[in-house]
């Protein structure tokens, strides 16, 4: 039974009662008076005192530890978790200008928002009077990513060259923010859960998930033969990784592997899944409602190679706010993706009664 803390109230009129027994003729009631103005000047302090207490009890466990408690935690796993750093996003722009003119590296540039980015390399214009020049943002987080043909310009005039560069595909991306509380911790209970074993399953998800935080990683044994291992992932949103993600994990995997291990690291390929449906009542509203638990829920519950019940998705969907029945129309019995790739939701036909 949880010990309820009391409130300043609480204790003020607790002890009241107690002074009023004891010393005969106090008024601990009374606003005006010394002892009322002590007891309420105690309750105060005694009430941050309980509060201050209940903090420290909270930090001793994993499952409610925060901030800087909470990576102590992850410094007695073994091995040891850590949280997650902020990652600068990265990619390409396409400059033009006056054929052989130069843009030094770390030259400048900024998003229309003033996120700013500079480039890694000097970038020279070829004949044509266009060059391509790898980028990364100057802050680390997931701000960063932007998406391809999206316009640049430069903090600083270069002579001979447009002021504004172009974002090239597929973007620049592997953009993340430091890791949030919940990630930690959910990374923490499943290391103190599964001990470490020199390469097992709990090892390759815990490896990737020190770059990408609490996510669903599944590893393959022997995956194209002795000695080697396939590892896949999604991101914590449930989205695919990109490049520069996927070159952030293969560092670490790198690191962390047995080295007898092969690694073959890759990302999995979509399948989407085209429904027919019908539902009641039929509004917009819950158009809405139902599209959203059928997205989840291949995000929630798909897996590469997996195969779905039909009715583990009508479940989903019988979840939907507003949603009073539904059928679907063409939909087997069971949705199956082939090996590698990982079903997510298509477009959805909407079928009258």
């Amino acid at each position: 039974m949880p010990l309820p803390r009391s409130t300043p109230p609480q204790i003020r009129d607790r002890m009241a009662t107690e002074m009023e027994t004891v010393i005969s003729g106090s008024d601990p009631r009374s606003t005006r008076s010394v002892e009322g103005a002590l007891i309420r000047a105690v309750a105060l302090v005694s009430h941050e005192l309980q509060g201050r207490i209940e903090y420290v009890f909270r930090q001793r466990f994993p499952d409610t530890a925060e901030d800087e408690y909470l990576e102590r935690h992850g410094a007695l796993c073994r091995p040891i978790v850590t949280r997650g750093a902020a990652i600068a996003a990265s990619g390409s722009a396409t400059l033009t200008g006056e054929p052989a003119t130069t843009v030094p590296a770390w030259t400048e540039l900024r998003r229309s928002d003033d996120e700013r980015y500079a480039t890694l390399d000097d970038a020279t214009m070829d004949g044509a009077g266009a060059a391509t020049v790898e980028i990364t943002a100057l802050v680390a987080g997931a701000a960063g990513n932007t998406a391809a043909g999206t316009k640049l310009t430069f903090i600083s005039p270069v002579a001979g060259v447009q002021s504004q560069a172009t974002v090239a595909a597929p973007g620049i991306g592997g953009g993340a923010d430091i890791e949030r509380d919940e990630s930690l911790r959910a990374r923490i209970i499943e290391r103190l859960q599964e001990e470490a074993d020199g390469g097992n399953n709990a090892d390759w998800r815990g490896w990737v998930q020190e770059v990408v935080g609490a996510t669903r990683v599944w590893p393959y044994p022997l995956h194209m033969g002795p000695g080697t291992v396939g590892v896949t992932f999604i991101m914590p949103d449930g989205s695919m990784p990109d490049a520069p993600t996927l070159e952030a994990v293969a560092a670490n995997l790198h690191v962390k592997r047995p080295v007898t291990a092969t690694l073959h690291l890759f990302a999995p390929a979509v399948t989407a899944i085209d429904l027919t449906i019908e539902i009641s009542p039929d509004t917009a509203a819950v158009r809405a409602a139902v599209e959203a638990e059928a997205a989840d829920f291949f995000i929630r519950e798909a897996e590469p190679g997996g195969t779905l019940p039909r009715s583990r998705l009508s479940d989903a969907i019988s979840s939907a706010t507003g949603q009073y029945s539904h059928k679907f129309v063409g939909v087997p019995e069971e949705i199956t993706t082939a090996a590698g790739h990982i079903a997510r939701l298509g477009a959805i036909t909407w079928a009258a009664p």
